[in-house]
């Protein structure tokens, strides 16, 4: 839809259905045409809204800052044309309930039903027809601001956004641009309106895997012509649940109200008849998600607070699985030439040596008897192909690990999530209570009016404050929730904690004693290896004294059998 096709909006063949299928209608300008004249030149630039429908009570900045948003968001915000699909929903005199409008004149009650394919998807419209609808219905600007939080987005964007704007314009004053607005006579819209934009958020049923739940939110605006009878809503959500139960609502002879527009008293009722309808869609689910809340509590920490926690770890072996390398096996035979190279070195250190082994023994006589005499054993080696470490004995049916903490965490942002949610909710429906109580005690706003739904506005009051209590006494019940998985985190925290503690200890004086161990294996070969040391040393000096006497000896045995002979 481009600019200059405005005036598609008020023909009968727009009425539920694609902007595809919109035709054209001239408008013939009457004598009090000069609103309509404005309309058009409007419409005509309509791809620069908000910035075409401006006027005083907005300052340029804040208009300019909400058109860079949209320019900046439009690509995540709107889909193509060939997707883009709105539902008009209209009233009007010659109509009961969903039919098209055969009139020029604006229908009684227009609603617009902007969805999306999903909570995390563009909408279904394009930018066209987004900035063009608002522009021919006078959308207020901060109604964009709340339309943020849709389009296609890989986690909920903007969640805490919350808002409640209005503006009332009830002067007679045609000259005082700020509190009137628009009048457009031919298309019955008289200037004097009350305007309103919010957003509701609530717990709707998800294709989430484990977490079936899921946070929904919709936005609101609504216009209310207090002169002529003259309703606008523009209702944006994720999906269709709202526009099917209005239309349920509007074609149900129990609820009538909602389609009865014959006069300015019966139009204002059917209005928060409305404002009920979405409120009952935003407190209607909290008390299930509560209950399922509290069941992933207990299915988590049932099993293990019952439990008696065991306290006092015990140290478990466990063999490696890998391959220990063993040693390689060397030959024990030794060579002619070595024997040869170790008695000559024998031979020229015989008197160092004798020196050295009578300091070693002065020495050793200083250190620690650990027993090894000759004749024992030797000491068993080290088992290298063994681990150990630190475990707890289960005394229940379910063991806890750490990944329950992961889960408790979760569950505790989900419940802040919904606390803050249940918080704005509240706020937003005390807002739009005060607001109307405001509204009705004005001296400006028409006491036809308020005179005639009287009774409708008292029993409004009351819904709102029951569905306001409703999610208080769930915000209560979810803040007491949280409150007993923060408990059961700093407790599971602090026997992980000890637990922690104990392990550490029990593991270190483990260490401690395979170290006092290591220790005396060390020194006990340490002994070895000194008497190892003696003993070769005393076997050098047995060699080396065999080597010296050994020709003595033959030459004298050699004499002795020669004497022998001789003799």
């Amino acid at each position: 839809m481009g600019p200059g096709e405005f005036d598609k909006l008020d023909t009968p063949d727009n009425v539920n259905s694609s902007d595809s299928d919109i035709k054209p209608t001239n408008i013939t300008p009457g004598p009090d045409s000069l609103g309509l004249v404005k309309l058009r030149a409007q419409c005509e630039s309509a791809n620069d809204y908000p910035k075409n429908i401006a006027e005083q009570g907005y300052a340029r900045y804040q208009i300019n800052l909400k058109y860079g948003r949209l320019q900046e968001q439009s690509t995540r915000l709107f889909c193509s044309e060939d997707r883009a699909s709105v539902v008009f929903h209209e009233f009007s005199k010659d109509a009961r309930g969903l039919e098209p409008s055969r009139i020029r004149r604006d229908p009684w009650c227009r609603y617009l039903f902007i969805s999306a394919p999903s909570s995390q998807d563009e909408l279904n419209i394009t930018y066209e027809m987004l900035t063009l609808c608002c522009t021919y219905l006078q959308i207020m600007p901060e109604f964009l601001d709340l339309l943020m939080t849709f389009g296609k987005n890989s986690r909920p964007q903007h969640f805490h956004q919350s808002s409640f704007r209005h503006r009332t314009r009830l002067s007679d004053n045609s000259f005082k641009k700020s509190s009137r607005g628009l009048a457009v006579p031919d298309l019955g819209w008289s200037g004097r309106d009350l305007q309103l934009c919010y957003n509701l958020k609530s717990v709707e049923h998800s294709s989430q895997g484990d977490w079936p739940w899921s946070i929904r939110d919709c936005v609101v605006d609504h216009s209310f012509d207090v002169e002529f009878v003259r309703i606008i809503w523009v209702i944006v959500k994720g999906d269709s649940l709202v526009q099917d139960r209005i239309q349920s609502a509007t074609t149900d002879p129990n609820t009538a109200e909602m389609s009865s527009f014959q006069t300015p008293g019966e139009a204002f009722a059917s209005t928060l008849m409305t404002h009920l309808l979405l409120i009952e869609w935003a407190s209607e689910n909290w008390d299930h998600y509560c209950v399922f809340v509290e069941a992933k509590y207990y299915a988590i920490t049932g099993g293990i607070l019952s439990n008696n926690i065991d306290l006092q770890p015990h140290i478990v072996k466990e063999p490696i699985t890998g391959i220990i390398p063993k040693p390689e096996q060397t030959g024990t035979g030794v060579s002619a030439r070595s024997v040869a190279s170790v008695i000559a070195r024998a031979r020229t250190r015989l008197f160092q040596s004798q020196i050295r082994t009578s300091n070693w023994e002065k020495r050793a006589t200083n250190l620690p008897n650990h027993g090894l005499e000759a004749g024992l054993e030797q000491p068993m080696p080290l088992v290298l192909n063994e681990t150990v470490r630190a475990e707890y004995n289960s005394r229940g049916d379910k063991e806890f690990t750490f990944g329950d903490l992961q889960e408790l965490q979760y569950i505790y942002d989900k419940i802040n999530e919904a606390l803050l949610v249940l918080e704005l909710d509240v706020n937003g429906l005390y807002e739009l209570l005060q607001y109307y109580e405001t509204i009705l005690s004005l001296t400006k706003f028409p006491q036809d009016i308020a005179r005639d739904c009287e009774e409708e506005f008292q029993s409004f009051c009351s819904q709102i404050k029951s569905h306001a209590n409703h999610l208080h006494n769930c915000k209560l019940t979810f803040r007491t929730l949280a409150e007993n998985v923060s408990n059961t985190i700093k407790l599971l925290h602090g026997i992980i904690n000890f637990q922690t503690v104990q392990s550490s200890k029990l593991l270190a004086s483990y260490s401690s004693a395979s170290n006092i161990n290591m220790e005396s294996m060390a020194m006990e070969m340490n002994d070895i290896a000194r008497k190892t040391k003696t003993e070769t040393v005393s076997m050098k000096v047995i060699t080396l004294v065999i080597l010296a006497f050994l020709p003595a000896t033959f030459s004298s045995v050699s004499h002795i059998k020669r004497a022998r002979v001789s003799i």
